[in-house]
């Protein structure tokens, strides 16, 4: 989709050379559309067709010794790489929407920073680093875990 806007924005800036100015013609107006069409171009060529979620990017913790799911978009149908540097990668294809999801088994907890790259048969490619393996608490509490370490004067611990 986005090649084929892209080929559209070229063929009408294209047009809107080759026409001679009339009488009647704005300059100020013709600039003004160029612009406009310009930043149109450069916002939809320049998309990328590999993406992630912002909540998976670098410096990240992920759970020690289980499988993590990954997910993203890529164009349609466009096959998605993603190699850790622990293992040997995984694959998935992306559906009609451009969605993929994968997983991938995680290293025993460790200091060692580790990486993912994303690559797809575009040949785009993005990677994610310094990550660390280790073990990952959700804590959440009630009215009660107001009460510092050292308790209150009251009640001490």
């Amino acid at each position: 989709m986005y090649h084929f806007i892209c080929q559209v924005i070229t063929l009408w800036l294209t047009l809107l050379h080759k026409n001679e100015p009339t009488k009647n013609s704005n300059p100020m107006m013709r600039t003004a559309i160029t612009l406009l069409w310009l930043a149109a171009y450069a916002a939809v060529c320049s998309a990328s067709s590999l993406r992630l979620p912002a909540i998976i990017g670098d410096n990240a913790l992920i759970q020690q010794d289980t499988d993590i799911t990954l997910w993203g978009w890529a164009n349609p149908g466009s096959k998605v790489t993603a190699t850790p540097s622990w293992q040997a990668g995984a694959t998935a294809t992306a559906g009609a929407d451009g969605k993929w999801t994968l997983k991938l088994h995680t290293p025993k907890a460790s200091y060692t920073p580790l990486e993912i790259t994303f690559s797809d048969s575009d040949g785009e490619s993005k990677a994610i680093s310094n990550l660390l393996s280790g073990e990952v608490w959700l804590a959440s509490g009630q009215s009660n875990m107001e009460m510092p370490l050292r308790g209150f004067w009251t009640q001490p611990v």
